[in-house]
């Protein structure tokens, strides 16, 4: 019975990972703007208005546009980046393994930058 307990813990720990196990796949996204109710585009789709707070998947990067009339629109990009810690972490407790669990789900990955204040100049 111990055996069966012990190959039991030893596939468990093999098989979970820092990340997938401490961290959600998302990430919480504040835009905020010199000028309140400039429209929130991500990929084309707009999603709000100055200030302006929403969740996002770590599994993809993002296009943002904050554009308000008689502005100048303002462009940059949310990047998705590898958990660095995280895999670090993985390859001395985990081994190999955890960092393969890790690299092909959300949550080894986290979104840059996640704090975002846009500078509107008037045209």
């Amino acid at each position: 019975m111990k055996k069966v307990l012990l190959f039991c813990f030893a596939v468990l720990l093999l098989a979970t990972s820092c990340a997938t196990i401490t961290k959600e796949g998302d990430s919480i996204i504040s835009i905020k703007s010199n000028v309140e109710g400039a429209n929130v585009f991500i990929d084309g789709f707009k999603r709000g208005s100055t200030p302006f707070t929403l969740i996002l998947d770590n599994d993809e990067s993002y296009y943002v546009v904050v554009e308000k009339e008689g502005y100048e629109s303002q462009n940059f990009k949310i990047s998705k980046k590898i958990r660095w810690g995280a895999q670090v972490a993985d390859f001395f407790l985990f081994g190999g393994i955890g960092n393969l669990v890790d690299l092909v789900n959300p949550n080894g990955y986290e979104l840059s930058p996640t704090e975002i204040y846009v500078e509107l100049k008037e045209k």
